[in-house]
């Protein structure tokens, strides 16, 4: 966890309340048990597919670092076997507990159901 002068977290409060994001970047800033402001990273759930078609379903603090990992052959044993495509969806969670439930939830469904989850929230980038 971070923690932040004060006057960093003036700006970064300010700098949240002009944008139009205010919404979804206020949920990463919490108080620690001395009332000081700290950013918290948020989980992930994420689905990717594969070049054989087939789905991987995992969990992250760092999206963007896993994902490196997967396409390098190193984020899991599924992926080094069935090598990624693209990543085509995503949900994100306050808690860890939270995402592994989902990612139990999301591993539990069918091909079939895991394709109209991927359509219903495609990650563009």
């Amino acid at each position: 966890m971070l923690i932040f002068p004060n006057y960093v977290v003036v700006f970064l409060i300010n700098f949240y309340h002009s944008t139009n994001d205010y919404t979804y970047q206020s949920k990463n800033l919490w108080h620690n048990s001395h009332g000081a402001p700290e950013i918290k990273m948020p989980y992930h759930v994420y689905v990717l597919l594969c070049q054989d078609g087939s789905f991987y379903t995992g969990y992250t603090k760092n999206l963007n670092k896993r994902l490196r990992l997967h396409m390098k052959g190193n984020g899991a044993r599924y992926t080094r076997m069935h090598k990624p495509k693209k990543l085509v969806y995503t949900e994100e969670f306050v808690s860890r507990a939270e995402a592994m439930k989902r990612e139990r939830k999301i591993k539990t469904l069918s091909h079939r159901q895991k394709k109209k989850l991927a359509k219903s929230r495609v990650k563009s980038k």
